[in-house]
């Protein structure tokens, strides 16, 4: 069975029909006549559709217009016409599939990608393109090779979770900031690719989707007044005694403020991951391999870092390996989102008021999630002049590039050498000026050469 056109009349039909009688085609001049300009729709099944369909407008009100949308989903079996210029055959796999089996695939190179990136493709195929997909009446791959449609598609990218790690509850909708944009089509160009690989799709055009001008991706810390007021409510929390663990999350927070560590790192270090500074004072943490880009990874922390690690008894162990923050069963990625909801509650309590002084805490100057004690730590080490070489290095970065793009405007150093540099060009500028104002003095004037010469 086809599609079967038919208007089915509205409440203020213009030739008064009974509102959702169904009338079909005019055949004769009469019923010409008492034609009426109510929406056409379609009811029937198509074969590339799971549903039957029941009442689809085509949006439009003039037979020869509808008859050609109800025409070319017949031919294509389905709700879209994604290639209508140079395609033969419906493609009849679906986006849900498409997405399974990039998930399956563990990302968009087989790698052995970590559960936080699938996470990310997740929320980007079912929180953001799926939503779009189904207000186009499609769930069809094919669509995409569409160059209107894959563009339209980015662009229709917003904020699933504007209420996160903030304390207002009533946030409008908001757009993608500008670093989770560019974030999001490189994902989306991974996955297009993987699809062209897979011979699902005839070109990737997210490849071609441009993002214009940015803000540069900074980032920012927390300022000392900030990090002393977290500390602060860790003691308050003590002194209460309302938090079992404390001295647990002070530690933990050291360990991400002195160290750069992610939290995914931090939560699963252990004690293999502790060793003595090659100078033999005090501790330095090494890391083989990251949880997130598996970089190796060496940086010194300070005496009372380590202090706070060595007096913490040890949580969990697994597999010889004793660990300070993992109990050691279930699941990893268990613990650290445990850790990081903590860690919430932690910067949303140190800009509460205290309430047995009734004092009130300043609110932090930028938002602040767990990760921003990584962008402390970098900052604060450029701030004091260190090379960003070695912050880099200490991050854990593949390229110093990397750094330079997300802590260029804290890089201390880079600016005092930038100014010497200036200072000493303008120097030089001067004394090669004054050395030709006494070069031209010197020269014989033309009438002084004339007389000569005679």
């Amino acid at each position: 069975m086809g599609l079967r056109l038919y208007r089915r009349h509205i409440s203020k039909c213009s030739k008064a029909y009974a509102q959702n009688e169904r009338t079909f085609e005019p055949r004769t001049r009469r019923e010409q006549n008492q034609d009426c300009d109510c929406p056409i729709v379609a009811s029937g099944s198509l074969r590339l559709e799971a549903k039957r369909i029941l009442h689809l407008s085509t949006e439009r009100n003039r037979w020869d217009d509808a008859k050609e949308i109800a025409g070319r989903w017949e031919k294509w079996q389905a709700l879209t016409d994604p290639s209508p210029l140079d395609a033969e055959s419906p493609v009849s796999i679906s986006f849900d599939e498409a997405a399974k089996k990039f998930l399956e695939n563990l990302g968009p190179s087989g790698k052995n990608v970590t559960q936080g990136v699938i996470q990310q493709y997740r929320v980007m195929f079912y929180a953001r393109m799926q939503p779009f997909l189904a207000s186009r009446r499609t769930n069809f791959l094919a669509a995409f090779d569409s160059p209107a449609f894959t563009r339209e598609c980015f662009l229709s990218f917003k904020n699933v979770n504007p209420h996160r790690n903030r304390k207002c509850d009533s946030i409008p909708e908001q757009p993608l900031s500008d670093g989770t944009k560019r974030a999001e089509l490189e994902r989306f160009r991974a996955f297009l690719r993987f699809c062209v690989e897979s011979g699902w799709l005839k070109n990737n055009h997210a490849a071609k989707v441009k993002l214009g001008t940015l803000k540069p991706n900074k980032k920012y810390g927390l300022l000392p007044q900030e990090e002393r007021q977290v500390f602060a409510a860790i003691e308050r929390a003590t002194a209460r005694g309302r938090l079992s663990y404390c001295k647990e999350l002070r530690a933990l927070c050291l360990v991400m403020r002195h160290s750069g560590l992610r939290i995914s790192d931090a939560v699963m270090l252990n004690d293999s991951q502790l060793v003595p500074r090659t100078n033999g004072k005090g501790y330095a943490i090494e890391i083989e391999s990251q949880e997130k880009t598996n970089e190796w990874v060496r940086v010194p922390i300070t005496a009372e870092t380590a202090e706070a690690l060595l007096a913490l008894p040890f949580k969990g162990t697994k597999d010889g390996k004793r660990y300070w923050f993992y109990t050691g069963n279930g699941a990893s990625d268990t613990a650290v989102n445990n850790w990081r909801n903590r860690l919430v509650r932690l910067f949303h309590s140190a800009q509460d008021p205290d309430s047995s002084t009734g004092e009130l805490q300043k609110p932090f100057e930028h938002h602040a999630s767990p990760h921003t004690w990584r962008h402390t730590f970098a900052i604060s080490h450029l701030n004091a002049g260190a090379d960003i070489k070695m912050v880099s290095r200490w991050l854990g970065h593949s390229s110093i590039t990397i750094t330079e793009m997300h802590y260029g405007h804290a890089n201390r150093a880079t600016h005092i050498a930038s100014e010497q540099a200036y200072d000493e060009s303008i120097r030089r500028q001067k004394s090669r000026a004054s050395s030709r104002i006494d070069s031209v003095a010197v020269l014989p004037s033309f009438r002084t050469l004339a007389v000569v010469s005679k």
